[in-house]
């Protein structure tokens, strides 16, 4: 990856935790998982950006970090994106072009949304392009709550991409257990597709779950055309009890991408895709 000249938090945000790692050139410096007080995708509560932002400063303080660079993921349920082709074109008609495809395939008022889209393939015939939106007002609260707790956001991006970029853009369904449920991440496509159930511990339990939330992933890309993933990996915790529990899954820390940011020893990268992927991503 390439080096960042300067402090960069990359903070996973999820709906019921904050997973963050502190980078400095190509090393992790700090790390820490918190319990995040409330979604900010979904709470849209005058003091939301505040709550989360008292979490964030005193994690900050704690790391003895001041003003950093912020990257952040966003909740893919809170952003539409699609997989466009345009033909070859000149330069300057790139950006005409991507707007006009904006406008036709987001159903959000430009003047009320954040849109973005990036280059992901390139032929003779034509270019492959992800375009991503999302409610302006989401992204203002995501914005928000870092610049409370000092961080200059450059770069908020769908959960899903930073994930699939740690681990290479494999072909896999990624699951993992955050607060009580259950969570489940298509990866390898795009757009990804994220289910989440509610679980319990018994492994019995536990099992039955994995493979209902598979089976719906499963049914959700047979009706996008897609075949079903080659690969499941076990995030967070899981990565430990898939054996215990009879699941075939396999860590997904060992299917890191080639070149993520430097780990110190005891770092649990499993429980940090979408951070390492952030990290990773050449803003």
């Amino acid at each position: 990856m390439k080096a960042l000249p300067r402090t960069t938090v990359c903070i996973d945000v999820r709906t019921a935790q904050l997973a963050m790692i502190a980078v400095r050139r190509s090393a992790i410096q700090h790390w820490a998982v918190l319990p995040a007080p409330l979604d900010l995708a979904t709470d849209a509560s005058p003091d939301a950006a505040q709550a989360v932002a008292s979490v964030l400063r005193d994690c900050l303080a704690t790391w003895g970090i001041s003003h950093p660079v912020g990257r952040l993921s966003i909740s893919d349920d809170a952003v539409i994106m699609r997989a466009v082709q345009l033909p070859p074109m000149r330069r300057r008609d790139v950006r005409p072009a991507l707007e006009y495809a904006l406008d036709r395939e987001i159903p959000f008022p430009a003047e009320k949304s954040v849109r973005s889209w990036s280059l992901t393939g390139r032929s003779d015939s034509h270019l492959d392009v992800l375009l991503a939106a999302a409610w302006r007002d989401v992204v203002d609260r995501y914005v928000e709550a870092a610049r409370l707790a000092g961080v200059k956001v450059e770069l908020i991006e769908p959960r899903s991409l930073g994930v699939a970029r740690a681990l290479h853009g494999a072909d896999a369904v990624v699951v993992e257990a955050v607060a009580g449920r259950l969570h489940a991440l298509r990866i390898g496509m795009l757009p990804g597709v994220a289910e989440q159930m509610p679980f319990n511990d018994s492994p019995a339990a536990l099992r039955a779950t994995i493979d209902e939330l598979l089976a719906l992933i499963g049914r959700r890309s047979a009706a996008r055309n897609q075949a079903a993933p080659a690969h499941v990996f076990m995030a967070g915790d899981l990565e430990h009890t898939a054996g215990t529990i009879g699941f075939p899954g396999e860590p997904a820390s060992v299917h890191l991408n080639g070149s993520p940011p430097r780990r110190p020893a005891g770092f649990q990268a499993g429980h940090y895709l979408a951070a390492i992927g952030l990290a990773m991503a050449d803003v």
